[in-house]
């Protein structure tokens, strides 16, 4: 019993290195931003509206700057009846949760006041959703060094400090996709990572991609008697890795997978002849060891295996749940098939020797057979 697990798992194991050769194959990259144009940008504002963020600054539009590919926030000093007027920029466009395998968002920095009490500049990921998750790329706070932050939906704070001077640099961030569950992410200094792990994002967010020079607050007081700057160049935020969409197709029949064009949570799946319909095609996002949610074209919603602990039970649809149910593991076979089986019942998707179009999708308890065996193409 021992070696037949052991044999198991290594098929497994074969079977994830063999999609992700896959999914490299087909990767393609997607720039989403690159560089900085006011037309690409709203300023003055948070995205939530406010012209303040914990501190004494009173943000207005015209404390962002846009010349030449540089964005330059200013802060005035004793301007406008505030204390000072400064400068806030966010993205048109957001980070998005999923497809793809990775997200890298780049972008140089000159911050002259790196070590000057009560001057707080960032550029920063924050959940456009609720909050948290948030992503701290570079956040100065007066101190000498800058902060390369990550916090989930745990409420715990993941911190790196870096001693810093005023010159140009670079900062970066690489950041896996949401899957309901941790979230992978590194923070990078010239190139260098200096802070990386996984941070719960349960909501599976996406994110509003902030340059902001706040003042005092967590800076400190009082700040500096007199007008300030800091400047951003090089911007770019490209997806890495799209996800392929694949007809599953059933060794026995020759027929693929189904969701009929339905879009409603709970409508149960089937089987066709394969034909160029998004009805037939489903993306893999991986969750966690050797599982993955398995999404439909047209619908947007993925394969659940309902709890059911029956052969013969129905397979549905359902909308993005974290849940066992929603979770499949290929399993090796041979010749490129596939035992696909379900996280929370162990039950395996089961074409049952069907032939004609329509025919239900079900579960089936693990027996060897070609009904149960469905390759990826």
């Amino acid at each position: 019993m021992k070696t037949k697990n052991k044999k198991w798992g290594m098929l497994c194991s074969s079977f994830v290195a063999a999609v992700m050769a896959v999914q490299l194959a087909a990767m393609a990259d997607t720039t989403l931003v690159s560089g900085f144009n006011s037309s690409e940008w709203t300023s003055g504002v948070l995205p939530w509206g406010s012209h303040q963020d914990h501190g004494s600054e009173y943000y207005q539009s015209w404390n962002s700057e846009f010349s030449g590919g540089y964005l330059t926030l200013h802060s005035i000093y004793n301007s406008g009846g505030h204390p000072y007027e400064s400068g806030v920029s966010y993205c048109n466009t957001t980070v998005p949760n999923s497809g793809y395998s990775y997200v890298t968002v780049d972008v140089d920095m000159n911050v002259p006041v790196t070590a000057t009490k009560g001057c707080w500049p960032a550029f920063w990921l924050d959940s456009a959703w609720n909050w948290p998750p948030e992503i701290d790329i570079a956040e100065f706070k007066g101190d000498g060094t800058v902060w390369q932050n990550a916090i989930g939906t745990d409420n715990n704070w993941k911190v790196v400090r870096t001693g810093i001077d005023t010159q140009w640099h670079h900062y970066g961030l690489a950041l896996g996709p949401a899957n309901g569950d941790n979230r992978t992410y590194q923070l990078f200094l010239d190139g260098s990572i200096k802070n990386q792990g996984t941070f719960p994002d349960n909501q599976g967010v996406p994110f509003w991609i902030i340059c902001n020079y706040a003042m005092e607050g967590d800076s400190g007081s009082p700040g500096p008697t007199y007008n300030t700057y800091v400047q951003y160049h090089n911007l770019n935020i490209t997806t890495h890795g799209s996800a392929p969409w694949y007809y599953i197709q059933n060794r026995t029949s020759g027929l693929v997978i189904d969701n009929t064009g339905s879009t409603s949570a709970g409508a149960l799946m089937g089987q066709w002849t394969k034909v160029n319909s998004s009805n037939l095609k489903w993306q893999l996002t991986p969750s966690d060891s050797g599982y993955y949610y398995i999404k439909n074209q047209t619908s947007g919603l993925y394969l659940d295996g309902g709890g059911a602990t029956a052969s013969g039970s129905p397979v549905k649809q359902w909308s993005y749940v974290s849940s066992y149910n929603l979770q499949w593991q290929p399993v090796a076979s041979d010749s490129g098939n596939y035992y696909i089986k379900n996280r929370a019942t162990g039950m395996y998707l089961d074409g049952g020797g069907a032939t004609a179009n329509g025919s239900a999708l079900k579960q089936w308890g693990y027996v060897s057979s070609y009904n149960l065996q469905w390759s990826f193409q």
